[in-house]
């Protein structure tokens, strides 16, 4: 029943138009999204009340098994896997425009039975190191831009609280200059002119 709350609402605010709108469906979307962590996380945890070790781990394994179910499809459609986490999976093929990546999403969906969503064509994307294994990219660590310019980060300080505002601004003007690029390449000359902010 949250999951699908929270779906309702996502797609309320791509609908709506209404700024006001728009927020409440976040927040609402928001709060469904963290009570669904938090139950996750409980069901793990040893000690608690209504948890379950075997349940937590077939929740994981149900995970693992759709990820590798969306990855097979999305191979079989000619897409080429850039990453893959829990709840996401990024691919892409050089011809595709937005309808082929909601049909993949769709098959996807229909195939699994759980809802998928698109978020959109990315112009370039860079997925940081691990910093425990640096040869392998991290799960939760990102930035990227969509064909529109619009700038999307994950786990960088940008995003967090904790962080200086001096901080934040640089990391964020930073972003600003590397968005203005049109694709890896240009990505390249950008990040030589970042350097001077």
């Amino acid at each position: 029943m949250p999951l699908k709350k929270r779906m309702m609402y996502k797609e309320l605010i791509k609908e709506t138009r209404d700024g006001r709108l728009r927020t409440l469906y976040k927040s609402r979307s928001d709060a469904l999204k963290w009570i669904l962590v938090t139950a996750f996380g409980y069901l793990g945890y040893g000690n608690a009340k209504f948890g379950s070790r075997e349940a937590h781990l077939a929740v994981c394994a149900l995970a693992r098994d759709v990820l590798l179910k969306a990855i097979r499809m999305a191979e079989e459609n000619g897409f080429e896997v850039i990453h893959g986490i829990v709840d996401s999976l990024w691919v892409r093929r050089e011809d595709a425009d937005d309808q082929d990546y909601l049909k993949l999403a769709k098959k996807i969906e229909d195939e699994t039975g759980l809802p998928m969503s698109y978020e959109g064509r990315y112009r370039w994307i860079v997925f940081l190191p691990s910093r425990t294994h640096p040869s392998r990219p991290a799960n939760n660590r990102y930035f990227g831009v969509f064909m529109d310019g619009k700038l999307k980060y994950r786990g960088i300080e940008a995003r967090r609280r904790d962080v200086p505002p001096i901080v934040r601004k640089m990391q964020l003007e930073i972003l600003g200059k590397l968005a203005e690029a049109k694709d890896p390449e240009q990505l390249r000359e950008k990040a030589v002119e970042a350097i001077e902010i």
